[in-house]
């Protein structure tokens, strides 16, 4: 199966903000993820995988404090590609300066 795009979204604020969750009686197989700072000053990123039920917390960090450049752009697909989601399950990111980083991620939807 192709990889669609999942979510392509920029938190407009600094707190954990859900950017993808799976849907009811779904499950995703990631492919992509990556991190995009469109602006002039480094922002300091966390990613959450959160299983159903969970909250993003310490114990769930995939990625913790990571300076973005300005400018820059990361690939996480190393990270991400292959990993299993199930339903209800998520992702939750977190920037320490609002409307810098882009999260994009594309994945397969398992009925």
């Amino acid at each position: 199966m192709t990889p669609t795009l999942l979510v392509s979204t920029r938190p407009s604020g600094t707190s954990v903000t859900t950017v993808y969750t799976v849907a009811a009686s779904k499950a995703v197989k990631l492919s992509t993820f990556s991190l995009c700072n469109s602006t002039a000053s480094a922002s300091a990123v966390d990613i959450h995988v959160v299983p159903s039920g969970g909250s993003a917390t310490t114990s769930n960090l995939v990625v913790y404090s990571y300076n973005l450049l300005a400018y820059d752009t990361l690939s996480l697909t190393d990270v991400f590609d292959g990993l299993m989601l199930g339903e209800g399950d998520f992702v939750a990111v977190k920037t320490t300066v609002a409307n810098s980083v882009v999260f994009t991620a594309t994945g397969v939807v398992i009925a």
